[in-house]
């Protein structure tokens, strides 16, 4: 999915005793008692379902078991009927996902999935009921923890090659720990897999392919690269099948490196698509290899470039399967060992699709399947029942929805901009056809006729839109806070400003804002968590005045990223820094002047606060903060969740259970007229809802 700067989750040492729908007595933490707050909380999934399906894998041996992951924190998924229905794998640790499930070839019940976002290898010797997680010499740096592939060796059961960005790692006890390999002719990996004699190949970022016989310590040209990565290995016993992320596909005859050749070249179809998915069925020879290979939305690229394909060795040319699956960005496939006519491919944001006649004709199976992440969402602030979300992007489009009976059923409805998605919504309060959509690298666009309406761009710049925030007394009055996918590395990632309902926006400051604070009861005036300090204005940011909190910033990595007025107190506000920090002032004034600060006392740790939210139930003041520890840049300390108090922020409860298979926040809203309901956008599992009465 797409992905931006802030940090990522722990794997939180939380007990998960149900899968959704849970209600739990809360756990007070941070010290104190619980300040007379609500004793109980729900969470339920209110969809949509399907998403983004990062890897499938069939059982090697049991008739029509098959395994699906999620992508970033949507948790694995296991069918029993060849991917026609789907349950979550409850025991999995939170916040999981994987490109790479794997069986162990000398025990099936053992099962391997490698945290592509760095979070560890987790491996269930029973056959999936419990699973345990190590860590223990993998990556542990930024981005160096993406982690591509993983491959067994099935002469020695025990030794196990994992492909990362920080190159080849090796583990001789099963997985319990892994060292680097020292490998002089690549930095970065995405491909690794092993022949049934225990030769061992690698495929590079660059395209350099190797192989080695001795487990990696010594190692042979197959060719050299030049720039375009190897992303998938696959054998069948006539060949080894190199898939590139190009689209171009290749092909060594075995058991020597000789016959080689191209599959497919730039004039056919697949070629400059985005391959993701590759899978092989050996023939009587070579000439009746049957291979299948998925390949993703690429900007720019005709739709006939990627889909699904087939075709076999000795045919000239890939067909692109048609069906229910024509068309879709393709990232995960399998075919059943024992019966080659049933396939399951997973899509880039349209879930699982499965085949029982060699993929002749497909059926979408999305029941129980929670893999999207809720990046844009909006709720109708004069009907409940009326949302907006967007699911994940990253190779695919993602899926753009509504829903009109809160969540019950959802439609999807089509992408804004043809080359990107959509990351934030707005629904005017007066006028619910009037919508604002925020994309991810081509500004912002407004419908006055609905979602099916057309669409005007309003910002023209290539950034992405966090959010749309209105003024409280006049919600003419919008900003929008645009990023980059770094923080301050476009010129035009600023804070942008609209007097007219959304219909033109201009650059109001060279702000970089992470979120802004409307006062609750004085129209123009705002506080905006941004680089460096907390920012006030009385005149929609003509101007600003710091409010005293740079001494902070530092500790925040620099950023503060979420703020929220107390609406029964105004001089209260609370504003979140990058690295969990949240600081409180009683004493807020416009002028900035004599505004003091307490850094409050908190159960979180090193993660983003993305949302703060202040709210009065029954003449009780909560606060309820949510945060986001994702990707590759979280520590082992990172936590990830919502966190609510109700004295003022002394002590805090974490409303973790129930809250499956992800506790990694991108934002969180309040409901606008039923007290105590919330909703969680998730950075997978789907869209939450929380009942705290």
């Amino acid at each position: 999915m797409f992905k931006v700067f802030f940090t990522l989750s722990t794997l939180c040492a939380l007990t998960i005793t149900s899968q959704l729908g849970c209600t739990a007595k809360t756990d007070v933490v941070g010290g104190g008692n619980n300040g007379g707050g609500n004793t109980s909380y729900t969470w339920s999934n209110i969809g949509p379902k399907g998403g983004y399906i990062s890897s499938i894998a069939f059982h090697p041996s049991q008739s029509g078991v098959v395994w699906a992951s999620g992508d970033d924190a949507s948790g694995l998924y296991k069918s029993t009927d060849y991917g026609a229905t789907w349950s979550i794998s409850n025991n999995v640790p939170v916040n999981q996902a994987t490109f790479s499930l794997k069986f162990n070839p000398a025990n099936e019940q053992i099962i391997y999935s490698p945290a592509h976002y760095g979070r560890g290898l987790i491996t269930s010797t029973d056959g999936g009921s419990q699973w345990s997680l190590s860590q223990a010499g993998l990556p542990s740096t930024g981005t160096t923890k993406h982690l591509y592939d993983f491959t067994i060796n099935p002469t020695s059961s025990t030794t196990l090659i994992a492909a990362t960005e920080d190159g080849l790692y090796r583990s001789t006890n099963g997985g319990t720990s892994f060292s680097k390999l020292t490998v002089s002719w690549g930095t970065a990996f995405r491909a690794a897999t092993y022949r049934s004699d225990g030769r061992l190949y690698a495929g590079a970022s660059d395209g350099t392919l190797k192989y080695s016989d001795d487990n990696g310590d010594n190692w042979s040209d197959i060719f050299a690269g030049g720039s375009v990565p190897v992303v998938q290995l696959k054998f069948t016993t006539h060949a080894l099948y190199i898939g590139y992320g190009n689209g171009q596909l290749l092909y060594l005859a075995m058991p020597s490196h000789s016959g080689g050749g191209t599959i497919n070249d730039a004039s056919t179809d697949i070629a400059t698509g985005l391959t993701y998915a590759l899978t092989v069925i050996s023939g009587a020879s070579q000439a009746t290899d049957t291979i299948y290979m998925g390949t993703s939305y690429k900007s720019g690229v005709a739709t006939t470039r990627w889909g699904l394909f087939k075709k076999q060795f000795q045919e000239a040319s890939f067909t692109q399967l048609g069906g229910s699956i024509a068309g879709k960005s393709i990232f995960s496939l399998d075919v059943d060992p024992n019966n080659s006519n049933n396939l399951v491919a997973g899509t880039a944001g349209d879930g699982v699709y499965y085949s029982r006649d060699a993929g002749s004709s497909w059926t979408q199976a999305n029941n129980s399947v929670y893999a999207n992440s809720t990046l844009a969402f909006a709720i109708n602030p004069s009907n409940e029942s009326h949302m907006l979300m967007s699911s994940s992007i990253g190779s695919g489009l993602g899926t753009n929805y509504v829903t009109t009976n809160g969540g019950s059923t959802w439609t999807s409805f089509n992408s804004i901009n043809a080359n990107d998605g959509e990351s934030t919504f707005d629904i005017d309060p007066s006028d619910s056809n009037t919508i604002l959509a925020g994309t991810f690298s081509n500004g912002a666009y407004k419908s006055t006729s609905g979602v099916s309406g057309s669409w005007s761009q309003v910002i023209n710049k290539s950034v992405y839109i966090d959010r749309f925030i209105r003024d409280k007394q006049d919600s003419t009055h919008i900003y929008a806070l645009a990023t980059g996918p770094n923080p301050g590395s476009n010129a035009d990632a600023v804070l942008y400003y609209s007097s007219d309902n959304g219909s033109s926006f201009t650059a109001r400051t060279s702000l970089f804002a992470n979120d802004i604070a409307p006062h609750p009861q004085n129209s123009g005036e705002a506080v905006v968590a941004s680089s460096g300090d907390a920012y006030v204005t009385t005149n929609f940011f003509s101007s600003k005045t710091g409010l005293g909190l740079s001494s902070y910033s530092s500790s925040e990595g620099g950023f503060f990223s979420a703020a929220a007025f107390d609406s029964s107190s105004p001089s209260t506000l609370l504003v979140g820094g990058a690295k969990g920090g949240l600081y409180k002032t009683i004493n807020y004034n416009s002028s900035g002047s004599g505004v003091t600060w307490t850094k409050l006392t908190t159960p979180i740790v090193d993660a983003v606060i993305r949302k703060i939210v202040i709210t009065q139930q029954n003449g009780t003041t909560y606060y309820y903060v949510a945060t986001y520890g994702a990707d590759v840049n979280f520590s082992t300390t990172t936590t990830a969740s919502l966190y609510r108090s109700s004295d003022g922020g002394s002590s805090w409860t974490q409303l973790s259970t129930g809250l499956y298979p992800c506790t990694i926040f991108w934002n969180f809203y309040p409901a606008p007229t039923t007290s105590g309901t919330f909703f969680g956008a998730m950075w997978g599992g789907g869209l939450m809802k929380l009942a705290d009465q």
